[in-house]
């Protein structure tokens, strides 16, 4: 398998995005020790320490990223829940509009159609499910 031609998913950019933006702000990571004077002991829990700080300050960049592109998904969901409602008004609307002013078996099925192919509140369920399971 030739892994040169593989193109990166979501979450190979979303890691590279993140790694890439990741600054250890780590004692053990910034420090530059004379390491040439510790015991094999000292320098393997040295090492040690470092990678356990590295990969904490890296999980808390990741944890942070995530948490943004939540709050992005969450506005983006409930404007698209808004625009939902605005439609679910105006077909509310227009049925009360047409209930008013026509009557009769063919204006009957007209609306029973609108309800049939316009059912938001299940849609509008839907949606408002989905943003409500966002949580941060």
């Amino acid at each position: 398998m030739n892994f040169m031609n593989k193109k990166p998913t979501d979450a190979d950019r979303f890691m590279q995005r993140v790694t890439s933006q990741h600054s250890s702000t780590s004692l053990f990571s910034n420090a530059h020790l004379d390491t040439s004077e510790m015991t094999p002991e000292q320098l393997a829990v040295y090492k040690e320490k470092k990678k356990q700080e590295q990969k904490l300050a890296l999980m808390n960049s990741i944890k942070k990223q995530l948490s943004y592109a939540l709050q992005e998904d969450r506005k983006h969901l409930s404007s698209i829940l808004d625009s939902i409602t605005d439609a679910e008004q105006a077909v509310k609307t227009k049925r009360e509009m047409l209930d008013h002013h026509m009557s009769g078996k063919a204006i009957d099925s007209v609306t029973d159609k609108m309800k049939d192919q316009l059912s938001f509140d299940k849609v509008r369920s839907h949606v408002s499910i989905a943003v409500n399971s966002i949580g941060l």
